[in-house]
């Protein structure tokens, strides 16, 4: 095994979208079916932010999540790679996980975003491990909801991993992906466009500005 590994965020890192939010539509779409316009509503993206900062609660991941519900595995996994195909990459990022693999980083993709998702850019880059949010299935078909949401819940995962290596980096946008700091010796702030560094400018990280 390699004694050095690079972590990386899919959502706003690797991809410039929530690819949690694209693949649910993209699934939708696939199908024929029209998501309800209030999703583009100001007053309910408020409404959500405000929920989500004061109880840490998605009600639009909830919401759109639960539209997968019947759809087999076999039918996410085959969705989720065919929309992967239909993303850019932020060439920036891209690079610099290019350079990684050349050192001979080992790579894992430590995401939020739904595991179809997850492991088909996995697979892209033939990453030697992955976590994601769960979803939860019955016979092999979607319940429409999560058996386990990694949002804010990276830093057991990081530590597991971090442990099997001499040397650990980590590029993420997420602010929440901090609490993951201590057991990395590099760690790499995507600021996405039209973002602000604030959060990161007095912490001990390097930046990547798209």
């Amino acid at each position: 095994m390699n004694n050095s590994v690079l972590f990386v965020d899919i959502c706003d890192t690797l991809y410039p979208e929530n690819t949690t939010v694209g693949f649910v539509y993209y699934v939708m779409e696939s199908n024929g079916i029209k998501l309800n316009s209030y999703f583009s509503s100001k007053i309910l993206k408020s409404i959500n932010s405000v929920v989500y900062k004061v109880f840490n609660i998605d009600l639009f991941r909830y919401f759109l999540i639960s539209k997968l519900e019947g759809f087999s595995k076999k039918e996410l996994e085959y969705y989720a790679e065919s929309y992967i195909c239909t993303l850019q990459k932020n060439k920036r990022v891209s690079k610099i996980i290019d350079n990684y693999i050349i050192k001979g980083f080992d790579i894992e993709f430590h995401s939020a975003s739904l595991e179809p998702v997850v492991q088909a850019v996995s697979n892209i880059y033939m990453a030697k491990h992955y976590s994601a949010s769960l979803l939860s299935y019955n016979n092999n078909r979607c319940e429409g909801k999560m058996k386990l949401d990694m949002l804010g819940n990276k830093k057991i995962e990081i530590y597991k991993s971090s442990k099997k290596y001499n040397f650990s980096v980590f590029i993420t946008d997420n602010k929440s992906d901090y609490s993951c700091y201590e057991y990395c010796d590099k760690f790499i702030a995507v600021i996405p466009k039209g973002k602000t560094s604030v959060f990161w400018e007095k912490k001990d990280v390097e930046f990547v500005n798209l």
